[in-house]
């Protein structure tokens, strides 16, 4: 997609006639992630074949991502989407543009679906590619039905975006589209409010509640790990953010958890990404298989640098988390 922002910092969508473009989107910012800490990366997306779809191309590539299987349309569109930047009690705000973005036509565009999967070991999705209408729906429903065949491991970032759902009938059939992802998902990801409202429609009592909904979907599919940011939100700029991993790998009925933070942000340049960026490491820890706790560490400290950076992109390497998780204090480094 393509963000934009008012410029200068802070002002209303209705104040200024002057936006920052620039690419960004869920599932591209968790490829940059990973691309960042030192995996081989490919996006599956459709792009228009104009100046638009180039410049985001320009744009992956600049952060290690491979674009070799991006689908161009002559028609269609780049979604778009707006922000708003919050301060003290003023909230920030998101408004997309989605409707007849070549997103939207993947169906028709990717006749081998097979072929976009090859050499493929892991594939990653969020709910807002399930979101944009019934087609993206159904075409990532299918993508996942093949990936699940082939024995490459899925994560779903449940992103819960509440007013992209326009295209359901009702609240069972998201919560069906979601489910069959999370049932042959490896990791599902996402904050407390995702994976509540998000997955399972209305929230838990609390955790003694959560567990065995989370349990069900352990024992009759492929979940090995759930990984949920946390985030306590005091004023617009001023956060606690933290997480936690439950894992079921060696019990399916009580997982074990870890937890890491909270880390307290301060001063906060950009909230946009700090979730993917979470995301990102939590996929990261799993596939170089580390130990959960160290895993959560690296992603409570990932997704909090990223509050302190413009843009959705990771621009934090494997080498600078590293430094940062063994000092935090902000010194200066020369």
């Amino acid at each position: 997609m393509l963000r934009l922002r008012p410029d200068p910092d802070y002002m209303l969508l209705g104040q200024t006639n002057n936006f920052y473009a620039e690419p960004g989107g869920s599932e591209s910012n968790v490829a940059i992630t990973l691309s960042r800490l030192g995996h081989e990366t490919t996006m599956l997306t459709g792009l228009p074949d104009n100046s638009l779809g180039r410049m985001v191309i320009a744009y992956l590539r600049s952060h290690g991502v491979d674009t070799g299987r991006i689908a161009f349309s002559e028609s269609g569109r780049l979604g778009t989407y707006f922000t708003e930047k919050g301060t003290g009690h003023r909230p920030s705000r998101v408004i997309y543009d989605r409707e007849g973005s070549v997103y939207n036509f993947l169906e028709d565009l990717v006749k081998d679906k097979d072929a976009w999967l090859s050499n493929c070991s892991w594939l990653h999705l969020s709910g807002i590619a399930l979101a944009t209408s019934r087609s993206a729906a159904g075409f990532a429903l299918k993508l996942t039905r093949a990936a699940h065949e082939r024995d490459i491991g899925i994560s779903l970032d449940i992103n819960h975006r509440k007013l992209l759902w326009r295209w359901c009938k009702g609240e069972k059939e998201r919560l069906d589209c979601l489910m069959e992802v999370a049932a042959r998902a490896t990791i599902l990801a996402g904050n407390e409010t995702d994976l509540e409202a998000g997955l399972f429609g209305a929230p838990s009592k609390d955790e003694e509640d959560l567990i065995p909904r989370l349990s069900k979907i352990a024992t009759q599919g492929n979940l090995k790990w759930v990984a949920i940011s946390l985030r306590e939100s005091k004023q617009a700029d001023l956060n606690k953010f933290s997480g936690l991993i439950y894992d079921f790998r060696e019990d399916q009925k009580v997982p074990k958890k870890y937890m890491a933070g909270p880390r307290t942000v301060t001063s906060i340049i950009d909230r946009v990404g700090t979730g993917d960026a979470f995301c990102g490491a939590v996929l990261d820890g799993y596939l170089k298989d580390m130990e959960p706790q160290k895993c959560l560490e690296r992603a409570v400290m990932l997704g909090t640098l990223m509050h302190g950076i413009s843009g959705d992109a990771c621009q934090i390497d494997d080498n600078f988390l590293e430094h940062c998780l063994k000092d935090d204090s902000g010194r200066i480094i020369r």
